[in-house]
């Protein structure tokens, strides 16, 4: 790359930065004063790097705005996670969780020629692409007709900057250079590629169409049409994205949390607002198929380049999942991808089962690391090499390497929870066994108050907190998902922004319900079965959870079948008298 030798770096720390920032981030303060110390001049090299509050200072202005888009259309490589639009809004709403950064390049005429924008952890460990784990391809912009130079220059520019501290950028797009510092003595050895399969549906539209003809499709087409006519749409309108995102987001996040005990939306406050303005600036493609009003399944993903699609967040109703809502929408959408001209649908690195099953070709992409110092650089590599022969032998030996990340989180919730903790929760465990209770309105003798209840708020289940339960999150959140998809619902609870009571209902098949509690119990299949009732171990006021079983009954009372309501529920002292003062007395003695 040539550059201009009157061009030196600037090395910029706006400390007014800091102090905005929340004095939960007092990180950051310590940071301002570490690397203002650290600052360093490389003449002749034509790059600048800012920090903080500088980036977007220099960076969000009219002028760079036209000339960052301007190299992002002529950098082959680029993805939308590099997209001024992307990365700006990023820095926007996660400043006081990362300190941004960024390296840039300018020729002669003052042109941008080479930007690299990144963010400091909070920790002080890592530097980072921009949007982190928001971002699902990280690297730099750089033009064309430079001589690579850019990242050699940008990184020995960093170590200076930011000593002890490694870079890590995951995962760089297909075709990035990478053989820029093959030759360089000092940063080959800091320098390591970790390859990932990437796995790609080329769009077909032929294929999409004779799949939707198929049998068992126009079968489960038929079943979601008893909800509502099937609708599939392209959400364009901001405005009505917004009203929309929240149900995706619950959807999403009830299937991650079931599946892999982790819940995006709900732990990180900020994505939501993130992913509004992303669709707010035209970089998300969101689509959603409905059956009537409900949103049977959906999928929000980046555009890059008018090209690709980004598999990003699909969803669906756990609520239909017997009708396959989910692979109906991809098929939907294939055709949907074809009338846009969008050639691919990236289904993303990282092992997965679907989409696998989806891929019709594959490429190869490359996670980057820079380390500071050759301990650093083993420890990686022993650790990689580590985790790769683990997953490829679980999978030799019949052992699903997403199960076995979802039994480790549970140990680390395990040891979050510590000694007492886990003494509370094996106390909170039932012990005994389930009895059958039978409700008689006559019985009734305590008078409860209204409560606010909801019924199948998928909202309220992402909220369930596991310390205060004798279960894990995911084995809360999986086992719902089961009884959804065997049509049970649910009466919820939650105050402050943690579910604090939940009650399962069986309106099908009570009868069989009751009877796996306790044979012989219920003589009539016309019968509504309430059963799993969980009450928070925060919970002390009896009169709490008696209110929400009074209002759970005054609802289900006007249901068919609603004169016949049992519970199962252990046979507990305390619990029995709390429910006999609802109403309910012994289903053998009642009949």
């Amino acid at each position: 790359m040539k550059v201009d030798e009157r061009i030196i770096c600037v090395a910029t720390l706006n400390i007014d930065y800091t102090a905005k920032v929340s004095m939960t981030s007092l990180f950051f303060k310590r940071l301002a004063t570490r690397h203002a110390s650290n600052s360093l001049e490389v003449k002749n090299s034509g790059l600048e790097l800012y920090l903080g509050e500088k980036v977007l200072a220099y960076l969000d202005t009219e002028e760079l705005r036209s000339k960052w888009k301007t190299l992002y259309q002529s950098c082959s490589w680029a993805t939308s996670c590099q997209h001024p639009d992307f990365v700006l809004s990023w820095y926007k709403l996660y400043m006081q969780a990362f300190l941004p950064v960024a390296v840039i390049a300018r020729n002669k005429d003052g042109e941008l020629i080479g930007l690299l924008t990144l963010a400091l952890t909070k920790d002080g460990r890592r530097l980072v692409g921009a949007g982190e784990v928001q971002a699902e391809y990280q690297c730099w912009l750089e033009t064309e007709h430079g001589d690579r130079t850019f990242m050699t220059l940008a990184i020995r520019m960093l170590r200076a900057q930011f000593p002890g501290i490694d870079l890590v950028l995951r995962y760089l797009p297909p075709d990035t250079p990478v053989g820029w510092f093959a030759d360089d003595p000092e940063l080959h050895w800091r320098c390591v590629l970790i390859s990932h399969r990437c796995p790609l549906l080329k769009i077909d539209v032929d294929a999409a169409h004779a799949q939707l003809k198929k049998k068992y499709v126009r079968r489960n087409c038929s079943l979601l049409e008893k909800y509502g006519k099937l609708r599939f749409e392209r959400i364009t309108d901001p405005a009505e994205f917004s009203n929309l995102f929240n149900e995706i987001c619950n959807q999403y996040d009830v299937r991650q949390g079931a599946t892999y005990g982790v819940t995006p939306f709900f732990s990180d406050p900020l994505k939501k607002p993130f992913h509004i303005e992303l669709h707010k600036q035209g970089l998300l493609h969101a689509t959603v198929l409905r059956a009537g009003e409900r949103i049977a399944a959906s999928h929000c993903g980046l555009i890059s380049k008018e090209h690709t699609l980004h598999l990003g967040i699909p969803s669906h109703s756990p609520f239909l999942s017997s009708h396959s809502p989910g692979s109906l929408h991809l098929m939907m959408l294939q055709t949907q991808m074809a009338q846009e001209g969008l050639k691919f649908l990236d289904l993303t690195p990282g092992g997965n089962r679907f989409k696998e099953h989806l891929a019709t070709a594959h490429d190869v992409v490359f996670e980057l690391r820079v380390h500071d110092a050759m301990r650093a650089r083993w420890s990686n590599e022993a650790l990689v090499f580590g985790r790769r022969f683990l997953k490829n032998h679980m999978e030799k030996i019949g052992i699903d390497p997403i199960a076995a990340r979802a039994t480790l989180r549970n140990v680390a919730e395990i040891r979050t929870l510590g000694f007492r903790g886990m003494a509370e929760r094996a106390r909170q465990a039932p012990i005994f066994s389930a009895g059958v209770y039978r409700y008689s309105e006559k019985k009734t003798g305590v008078k409860t108050y209204p409560l606010s209840i909801s019924r199948d708020s998928l909202a309220d289940l992402i909220r369930f907190d596991f310390y205060g339960s004798a279960v894990m999150r995911q084995k809360f959140l999986s086992t719902a998902m089961d009884r959804l998809e065997r049509s049970k619902h649910f009466y919820t609870y939650r105050e402050n922004e943690t579910l604090l009571i939940c009650c399962w209902i069986d309106e099908k098949t009570a009868q069989a319900t009751c009877h796996a509690a306790r044979r012989n119990s219920v003589s009539s299949e016309n019968a509504i079965a309430l059963f799993d009732l969980y009450v928070h171990r925060s919970v002390r006021k009896k009169q709490l959870v008696q209110s929400f079983i009074g209002q759970m009954l005054s609802e289900l009372k006007m249901r068919p079948n609603g004169d016949n309501i049992y519970l199962i529920a252990p046979r507990s002292r305390d619990l029995r008298k709390i429910i006999e003062e609802c109403g309910f007395g012994n289903a053998s003695a009642a009949g």
